[in-house]
């Protein structure tokens, strides 16, 4: 034997992490890579050896899992293997006459096995490359290989072990020691096949050796929290089982691979060291310790750590762009931030620009400022430091050590830091999508925020979807709905309105004709199993007609379904018609029903239609006739068996099956102790131990029942109908499931390949594998692993178990009737799910859901239904915490009360949010006032995004100053779409009376979550108009006169004609104002509001505005109306300020 160095076992034991690493990165594209791995069960071990570099596929993109595996193929494989683990090709060559020299891959793969004692020749000297691997050589293979051992006092179940040759049988013990094979049948004739042998390495991967028990780390999260990795995988921790001198252990929670204990510890101190000790831990049902471990706890600054982040990379430095920076208390150790943080005070210093508040206060972690540029020629980058000045309780040791900092670039305008999105053009030559073209290259990001419409003549359409355009990152295709398609040579215009990085949208339009002149063909017929064909054809076909073989046409031998586009997915197949054959189909009286046979078969496509054809019948194409090949194929159906808890089982084969029912094709069997022999189970056992089982083997209806995956079609669900307490009568036997040993068997000929017909071998399936939950009692409550809310319905929240689990929703209603209750335990009890938040005042809130139904086939996940993305849209946390209460397992472990934190985001809805105008107001002499009115309602209730927060705004380059009050106000009279007014209430002479310059946060949010768009920096000027002057005009015969009026603070007039005669007639008021454009007034007590307009400064209240009639009035006339006429005015200003007159006329 080859000397082969220490890392070869060493390497053979620890490749498969790396390998299953590997696998879980790579196995999708790798399984892609075949067209016929999908759905067989060895797909992920393929893939993981692929993905290794370990066996390949062949040229045709194949990897054929069914095909038997050759002695040559198996050679090379392992010698990968051994070159990866350091062994070396032999100097001399392989040695065997059937190996020649020049088949260099093969001959190096042959010496290496050879030499390492995997492989040997035949006694006639012969290695027979090309001859297939049984599975009885496949065994020893595998063993010498990997060096694998057998227990002394291991006890075989594998039923067939006497039709293996005596040297195979040590080596099939070895494997089944090992969990390498696992079915109790190994048909060691039968020929290994390439996906067998995957699985059979990689399972040989996974072996390890013996560990002695011991904590291999220590990691210290933060003062209250620590993680304590083991070397091996434990049965369950708790408190109890973790010793610290001088502190306290309060929990212990198991990670999901049970190799890490998340410890919760009170009374620790910074920067000491601390042994932690580990006893009487449960590792595969027995107590051990894991002795000792000492570590130290960091120093606080190394702990904690103050996050600061911006939410752009960039500003433009014009000093009025503007971004949100979020500070946040973050342990070190796991970088979550730390949501119970409150009234931490921040003290706030930057180099560049300017911060909207020198403190700030975290809350539940978090505290956020808007920081504005500031004007450079030259980018410069800002850094923002942050350093906890104050603070409390547990957090008071972290004054003055924790701090945090963060870098924004401001770069010149100049240099293009925000460009928009233009359509530059746009083509179609099929009409149901149409092509864009762009002048740079949009994100998928930027593309699912944007608006389409396409229009042609009257009609208005919205894309069903996108997809990128392979080759062109500046364009994309917009697929549009099957029934809105488009005419055919007619004009055609899309208008996109696309956001930019920042988000602020740009609007865009392009004209084009859509001209589709060639009509779709046939491109390929491609055969899959024996009864089904995939016809490709050139484009997006709507509807064509089908003729198989001359003989057999839609709906009397074979159903037809046209492929679409999935818009969440933008897998596009509208070019691909899957034919399936029927019971309909059947060739000859030999032949299969439903199937074809093998060889040359032909198919006839016409009448094709794409979706011009629709509306042009000159798209309509030509008869195409085809032929298509069907290879043989044999290959019956086998399967493998998962426990995923004691009353629940999941059978999948490597095959999709014909049958959609299972139940009545399998038997229950369990090993008697007595005869050595598994029998059928029957409540006719003797002890009454199946007491509720059925008296009849051949019909477990009563007890079982057998649901088929619809997401996984070659899985299969069967579950208890009857609890095992039950079955068992465990009350008076004392006797339950984990007495007992049991396994599937699947009969001969009971299930079919749906692919080709073929029926199955005897399929027999071990139930207490190692591992198995059947194996010792369960009780363990079920934990809640995710709660994900849906894409499509955002009231839907799917909330994922550990296990599968019981419900009872609404109105009481067990959701599958197939739920057990266990001996004794009475009714199950009715699951409550809430949802505990904060309002958008901070105050917390609790939200009943409604437990809807089970979100898949194995009773592991459910969901609820609950209006909370509604809530979060109007401005309640995105934080939030489920709560499930009563909810048992199959067994009946009740679980009292879960929790799992989650977020829901806050969604943009359709709805613009601008700045529709700024307007600024002296008002008085004690304040001045900047009214900012938006398209849509604001938020002002407290949160990152509150109107009311004077730091959302900069004046005249600086923050609000001191004394600044914000309201806001409803402008539409409609309360229940928000508050459109900001109203910003300065001390006075704050604004600058000829121009000033607001900045508003150009990441602020309205009510309903969406972001500002347009501008954000507005000038806008105070021109409030001012009374200069004004004076009363009369007519003494043919005499004209005045009376002038006194003026005070510019806003009340008074003018008195007392002492003029009754006679002399009044002919008006005339006013001068500065910057005016109309006076509008009313008369207390008199209905109505008249108006004047200013012409070159002057403006004239005539008698007839003030209550008389015609023109010229008597004074003694107008001496009837009262002593004195008060008008309550309003003086315009040019900019719409205004400001409030009286005009006071004393008449006697």
């Amino acid at each position: 034997m080859a000397y082969q160095p220490k890392s070869y076992r060493k390497f053979l034991a620890g490749t498969v992490s790396a390998a299953v690493v590997a696998s879980a990165i790579a196995p999708v594209a790798s399984a892609a890579s075949f067209t016929d791995v999908a759905g067989s069960v060895h797909a992920d071990d393929i893939a993981t050896l692929v993905a290794k570099g370990y066996i390949k596929g062949y040229a045709d993109g194949t990897f054929k899992p069914n095909k038997p595996l050759t002695r040559g193929e198996a050679a090379i494989i392992f010698s990968r293997i051994l070159k990866d683990a350091g062994v070396k090709a032999p100097e001399q060559g392989a040695g065997f006459p059937d190996v020649p020299a020049s088949k260099a891959e093969l001959a190096e793969a042959v010496a290496i096995v050879k030499a390492a004692g995997v492989m040997g020749g035949d006694e006639k000297g012969n290695f027979n490359p090309n001859a297939n691997i049984t599975r009885e050589q496949m065994a020893k293979v595998v063993v010498e290989a990997f060096k694998l051992t057998k227990p002394a006092n291991h006890t075989t179940k594998i039923t067939d072990l006497d039709k293996a040759g005596s040297w195979a049988r040590e080596y099939i013990q070895t494997l089944e020691a090992n969990g390498v094979t696992k079915n109790t049948e190994f048909a060691p004739k039968q020929n290994v096949t390439r996906g067998q042998f995957a699985s059979f390495v990689v399972r040989a991967m996974a072996v390890k050796g013996e560990v002695t028990p011991a904590v291999e780390k220590v990691e210290v999260l933060s003062k209250t929290k620590l993680v304590v990795t083991f070397n091996t995988a434990v049965d369950a921790v708790k408190a109890e089982n973790f010793a610290i001198e001088g502190a306290t252990v309060v929990s212990a929670t198991l990670s999901a691979d049970k190799k890490q204990a998340t410890l919760e510890v009170s009374n620790l101190e910074y920067g000491k060291d601390y042994t932690v000790v580990v006893k009487d831990v449960l590792v595969n049902g027995k107590t051990v310790g894991f002795g000792t471990k000492s570590f130290k706890t960091p120093a606080i600054s190394e702990l904690w750590g103050v996050r600061v982040t911006t939410k752009d990379a960039s500003l433009v430095a014009n000093g009025a762009d503007n971004t949100v920076v979020t500070f946040e208390l973050v342990s070190k150790g796991t970088n979550e931030v730390d949501a119970k943080a409150d009234n931490i005070v921040l003290d706030l210093n930057i180099t560049y620009g300017t911060l909207s508040q020198k403190r700030v206060t975290i809350q539940n972690g978090k505290a956020t400022v808007i920081l504005t540029s500031e004007f450079s020629a030259k980018e410069v980058i800002a850094k923002i430091d942050a350093q906890i000045i104050e603070a409390s309780g547990d957090y008071k040791d972290l004054i003055g050590k924790v701090s945090g900092s963060g870098v924004i670039a401001f770069k010149p305008a100049a240099s293009g830091v925000v460009e928009t999105i233009t359509l530059v053009g746009g083509e179609s030559n099929q009409a149901d999508r149409v092509t864009l073209f762009f002048d740079k290259t949009p994100t998928e990001q930027q593309l699912k925020e944007s608006q389409f419409v396409v229009k042609q003549g009257s009609k208005e359409v919205i894309p069903l979807g996108f997809k990128l355009v392979k080759d062109n990152p500046k364009a994309v295709e917009l697929i549009l709905k099957r029934g809105e398609y488009l005419t055919d040579n007619k004009e055609v215009t899309v208008i996109a309105n696309v956001p930019n990085a920042i988000g602020k949208p740009s609007t865009s339009s392009t004209t084009f004709v859509l001209t589709d002149a060639r009509p779709a063909e046939v491109t390929s017929v491609q055969v899959e199993g024996l009864n089904t064909i995939k016809v490709v054809f050139s484009e997006a076909v709507d509807s064509a007609h089908f003729v198989i073989d001359g003989r057999f046409v839609e709906g009397k031998g074979f159903k037809v379904n046209y492929g679409d586009f999935d818009p969440i997915t933008r897998k596009d197949e509208r070019h691909i018609v899957t034919i399936e054959l029927d019971d309909n189909f059947k060739e000859n009286d030999k032949a299969k029903v439903g199937y074809f046979t093998p060889g040359q078969h032909s198919l006839q496509v016409s009448s094709v239609k794409d979706f011009a054809a629709l509306t042009d019948p000159k798209n309509i194409g030509t008869t195409q006739n085809l032929t298509f090949n069907v290879i043989e194929d044999t290959t019956k159906p086998t399967a493998e068996v998962k426990v995923e808890s004691p009353e629940q089982f999941r059978i999948t084969f490597d095959k999709v099956l014909k049958e959609e029912d299972l139940l009545n094709k399998f038997q229950l069997e369990f090993y008697n102790e007595d005869t050595k022999k598994y029998e059928k189970v029957t409540s006719t056992v003797k002890n009454g131990r199946f007491a509720g089982w059925s008296d009849d083997p051949s019909d477990v209806s009563s007890v079982l029942s057998v649901k088929r995956d619809s997401n996984k079609p070659s899985s299969y669900v069967v579950e208890l109908k009857k609890d095992w307490t039950e079955i068992y009568d465990t009350a008076n036997t004392k006797l339950n499931y984990y007495n007992d040993k049991f396994r599937i068997v699947i009969a001969e000929g009971a299930v079919t390949n749906k692919a080709n017909g073929e029926k199955n071998a005897e399929i027999v399936l071990d139930l207490n594998y190692a591992g198995s939950p059947l194996n010792q009692p369960d009780t363990e409550s079920p934990k809640i692993l995710d709660i994900i809310q849906s894409e499509t319905n955002k009231t839907t929240f799917t909330v994922k178990m550990s296990e599968p689990v019981k419900l009872v929703g609404k109105n009481g209603v067990v959701l599958d009737d197939s739920d057990t209750i266990a001996q004794g335990q009475g009714a199950l009890p009715k699951t409550l799910v809430d949802f505990i938040g904060k309002d958008e005042k901070g105050k917390l809130v609790t939200i009943s859901g409604e437990v809807v139904n089970y979100a898949d086939s194995s009773d592991m996940s459910f969901n609820v239904n609950a209006s909370l993305q509604d809530l979060v849209n109007k401005g309640y946390d995105e934080n939030w915490t489920v709560v499930v209460k009563s909810i048992s397992d199959d067994v009946g472990n009740t679980a009292s009360s879960l929790t799992k934190e989650f977020k829901v985001p806050r969604t943009s809805v359709s709805q613009v949010f601008k700045v529709k105008e700024v307007k600024g107001d002296l008002a008085d002499s004690s304040k001045d006032v900047v009214k900012i009115t938006f398209t849509s309602g604001v938020q002002y209730r407290g949160g990152v995004y509150d109107a009311t927060n004077p730091a959302q705004y900069a004046l005249n380059g600086k923050n609000l100053p001191v004394g600044t009050k914000i309201e806001v106000q409803d402008i539409d009279n409609n309360v229940e779409n928000g508050y459109e007014m900001v109203v910003i209430t300065l001390p006075d002479s704050t604004l600058l009376e000829k121009s000033n310059t607001i900045t508003v946060n150009r990441n602020l949010q309205s009510a309903q979550g969406s972001v500002l768009q347009g501008g954000y920096e507005f000038v806008f000027s105070v021109v409030n108009a001012t009374l200069e002057s004004a004076k009363a005009t009369y007519k003494d015969g043919s005499q004209l006169g005045t009376v002038e009026a006194q003026i005070k603070d510019g806003k009340e007039v008074s003018v008195d004609v007392s002492s003029l005669a009754d006679s002399v007639s009044f002919t008006g008021v005339e006013i001068k104002a500065k910057d005016a454009t109309k006076l509008a007034f009313s008369i207390p007590g008199v209905q109505g509001t008249k108006e004047v307009n200013f012409t070159d400064g002057v403006a004239v209240i005539s008698p007839s505005l003030i209550g008389a009639s015609g023109g010229d009035v008597a004074l003694e006339t107008l001496r009837g109306l009262g002593d004195s006429i008060k008008l309550d005015g309003t003086l315009y200003d040019k900019a719409g300020n205004t400001t409030a007159v009286t005009i006071t006329i004393k008449l006697k």
